[in-house]
């Protein structure tokens, strides 16, 4: 899809819905992108996830676009559960931007434990912390 039909889709659904930011349309739309790219395509071809592929994938994009800050975008964004991330999908295939295969439902989004924000600041405090050579540090007192 041509950019900027892309661009004035996501802003007319902006100004429909008036829930989400505009970017958190355009994040969605590039974490589905990055999460087929990642799972890659079965026997037959097909690009389809499932829900729960699509949220997991979503916070590893977050995690990647924006690394330690990605709670607080998401949550700005108004991101904070799975559903959310359904909602959006579901709009965006409403609009052709995204397709669903027959057994899709909007439901795949609303399992319990998808609080985005959690999830991304457990998966924060999972990965090791640099180390810091203190030998070159000059003390502040």
């Amino acid at each position: 899809m041509d950019d900027q039909i892309l661009k004035n889709k996501l802003l007319d659904m902006v100004k429909q819905f008036r829930d989400y930011d505009y970017h958190a349309y355009l994040f969605v739309n590039s974490a589905v992108t990055y999460t087929v790219n990642k799972i890659g395509r079965n026997n037959a071809g097909s690009r389809h996830v499932t829900g729960q592929e699509l949220i997991d994938g979503s916070l590893e994009f977050a995690l990647a676009e924006y690394d330690a800050m990605a709670p607080h975008v998401l949550q700005y964004w108004g991101l904070l559960a799975g559903s959310d991330i359904g909602t959006i999908v579901y709009r965006l295939i409403g609009e052709n931007i995204l397709s669903a295969s027959p057994e899709d439902r909007r439901e795949d989004f609303d399992a319990p434990g998808n609080d985005l924000i959690r999830r991304l600041n457990a998966m924060l405090a999972q990965r090791p912390r640099p180390a810091i050579n203190r030998d070159n540090i000059t003390p502040l007192v």
